[in-house]
């Protein structure tokens, strides 16, 4: 796997200093892409994901199941319906995001 992600660098940088450069920022040189603002820029751009990640990552879930099973009838009916219209809502809000986003061309129309 280490191969393979080491090899997407050459696939998608412009040139070969740009890749050292990426190689570099990936094995921890604080020289290049590091130093840009690039880091920044993405973890203020990509926040709501950011957000979205952390709340999935904890044991959230289990104790939201729990609280809904007690709540009788309606809870039963948004313990099967809510995951269906979050997944569409989140369907909805990448499809946004994709198509508000800038042009990103096929990765090998690069060579």
């Amino acid at each position: 796997m280490l191969a393979v992600v080491i090899s997407w660098v050459l696939f998608r940088s412009v040139d070969l200093p740009q890749a050292w450069a990426y190689l570099g920022a990936m094995f921890g040189q604080t020289t290049g892409l590091a130093q840009d603002g690039q880091a920044a820029y993405y973890l203020l751009e990509y926040w709501p994901e950011w957000l979205l990640a952390i709340v999935a990552s904890l044991p959230v879930k289990g104790w939201l199941q729990e609280k809904l099973k007690q709540g009788g009838n309606l809870g039963q009916t948004i313990l099967i319906w809510a995951p269906k219209g979050l997944a569409l809502g989140l369907l909805g809000l990448s499809y946004l995001k994709l198509v508000t986003s800038s042009f990103n061309p096929f990765i090998y129309f690069q060579f």
